[in-house]
């Protein structure tokens, strides 16, 4: 196999690479050094490199138009000529079906792997195709009114149907998510005194994730999914929630196994954080409808509506002040001493955050209270009061220096592992009990001495011992990313001491927009600028394809 130069170390002893890039690049450029293609130009190498990462980092490709940020060529148009120079590594998409096939394609200024670009110019044109009228997307922030729009056209479709009733699958990225789903769409089916024939259906088949409607199977090499492009799904319609979080490559496969003849609906916050996979794919939709002559602009629908805190609150007005990446206002607001909305600059303000400490150790202690006198509902409940949401895992102000500092003050340490009021959140999906990764539960004293972990307010059947729980981990804090989707009367962010590369927009506006009633949030002024000022690009060319 073909060694790297020596020259592309200094990329890797700066982070630009990994090592693994160059090795598993050397396999490409190997061929095309045996197809007679000479010398293949230290460019060449580097870009290989960085495309064979980029899904790694959320990429669907490499933007040679931002690569001047940090190598030693700046002028795009070089790189174009000398990728377009290796033909037998790199093609153009007009040439990008002939055969035998070249593992990169250059579309414009992006650099893809084959696979990626394929997938991306599926998903735009099963999105586009027809004049969009299969799709509706229904984009909105929290509490905007998602849920009850989903609920009232699920009550007009089956009303059209007649006898017919149409077969809906209701889905999302993650089991926190569809479980979240269904419990809220009931609730609102509830709530708008729907048919009854309607909320059968959605008790009869409750949603799940993505990867089990189109019956995924990870013991199978080829055909993963049950459902694809050769045996389609059998809905009539497919309602997707928290689009956000969905890759670009389970959107890829969900839209194949699509019958031509079906429906999709996408509902989401495309401001929220996107997937842990490549990709962002509903920020590209929204984005991709500013199009001129989009096929899809007329099939998505934005909801303005604000129910989960008040229009004129200041949660709402920092929520838009991050949203939209003004660090001026988003300041402004947070030095406004509002009582429902709490600034502590942990550079100069320790005190306070001994305070704050103090009410968390306190709700801790009510839970404690409450889950020793077997109260599973109201310690369950009290639970969503106040949460503590950090940025990052670890680190004095990360979810295991919070959980930490409050099992400190609680008294509690290793050897009492399942004390009660501990809140344990499951880290994995386990079809045995219906827990999902993401879930929480409180554990309580059960009547017979044991201990229980209570997941659900409402249902009994979410009660079960400690010895049958999954991996679980303690969550008197926990990451901003693990809260997506829920929400909590006090929401208390924390933001690292020092830049990052996880602090983004999006980050700190998911933090800020999981709390009802009261806000607290605890960074620099210089992170919270870097923050908002920082929105995530993930390179991909979905939207100019839509």
């Amino acid at each position: 196999m073909s060694k790297y130069p020596v020259a592309l170390q200094r990329y890797v002893d700066t982070d630009v690479l990994e090592e693994r890039d160059l090795h598993a690049a050397a396999a490409f450029i190997e061929v095309a050094q045996r197809s007679g293609e000479g010398e293949v130009p230290e460019l060449v190498w580097l870009a290989v490199a960085l495309a064979l990462g980029a899904f790694r980092d959320q990429h669907m490709c490499i933007d040679l138009e931002y690569i001047a940020k940090w190598a030693e060529e700046k002028n795009p148009n070089v790189w174009r000529d000398v990728l377009m120079s290796c033909g037998y590594v790199v093609v153009e998409p007009s040439a990008a079906g002939v055969l035998p096939r070249r593992p990169f394609v250059l579309d414009g200024y992006l650099l893809y792997v084959h696979r990626s670009w394929a997938e991306e110019c599926f998903v735009a044109a099963a999105l586009s195709r027809g004049g969009a009228e299969h799709l509706t997307v229904l984009l909105g922030g929290p509490g905007s009114g998602k849920t009850t729009r989903v609920a009232k056209d699920l009550v007009e479709l089956f009303s059209q149907a007649g006898d017919q009733p149409p077969l809906v699958a209701l889905a999302a990225p993650t089991g926190k998510a569809a479980k979240r789903m269904t419990e809220a769409l009931k609730e609102r089916l509830d709530s708008e005194n729907a048919p009854q024939h309607v909320r059968d259906a959605v008790n009869a088949a409750p949603a799940s994730t993505i990867h089990s409607l189109l019956g995924a199977s990870p013991n199978r090499v080829e055909n993963r999914f049950t459902y694809n492009a050769t045996n389609k799904l059998p809905h009539d319609i497919v309602i997707i929630d928290e689009t956000s979080m969905l890759s670009m490559s389970m959107m890829f496969h969900l839209l194949e196994a699509l019958r031509d003849e079906a429906r999709i609906m996408l509902v989401g916050d495309p401001d929220q954080l996107a997937s842990v996979d490549a990709g962002t794919v509903l920020a590209d939709i929204a984005l991709g409808a500013l199009n001129k002559g989009s096929a899809i602009a007329p099939r998505i629908e934005h909801l303005t509506d604000q129910h989960r805190f008040a229009a004129d609150s200041p949660i709402a007005g920092i929520a838009n002040a991050i949203r939209m990446g003004n660090v001026e206002e988003t300041l402004e607001i947070l030095s406004s001493r509002h009582p429902q909305l709490t600034w502590i600059d942990p550079s100069d303000n320790t005190e306070d955050i001994g305070e704050l400490l103090e009410l968390v150790v306190d709700h801790a202690h009510a839970m404690g209270q409450l889950a020793a006198d077997g109260e599973f509902i109201k310690a369950v409940q009290l639970r969503r009061e106040v949460q503590v949401l950090c940025a990052l895992r670890n680190g004095q102000f990360g979810v295991a220096g919070w959980n930490r500092m409050v099992e400190q003050k609680l008294g509690m340490n290793a050897a009492n592992q399942w004390y009660l009021g501990r809140p344990v959140l499951v880290s994995s999906n386990d079809r045995t009990t219906g827990l999902y990764n993401g879930d929480v539960g409180i554990v309580c004293a059960n009547g017979d001495g044991s201990r229980v972990a209570a997941f659900s307010s409402t249902d009994e059947k979410f009660r079960f011992p400690v010895t049958r729980l999954p991996d679980v981990e303690t969550v008197h804090a926990l990451t901003i990313h693990k809260s997506q989707g829920s929400e909590y009367e006090h929401a208390i962010v924390v933001l690292p001491m020092h830049e990052s590369r996880i602090l983004t927009r999006e980050l700190l506006y998911t933090g800020a927009t999981r709390a009802r009633t009261k806000l607290t949030i605890i960074a620099t002024p210089e992170v919270i600028s870097l923050a908002v000022n920082s929105p995530i690009r993930r390179a991909t060319g979905l939207a100019r394809r839509l």
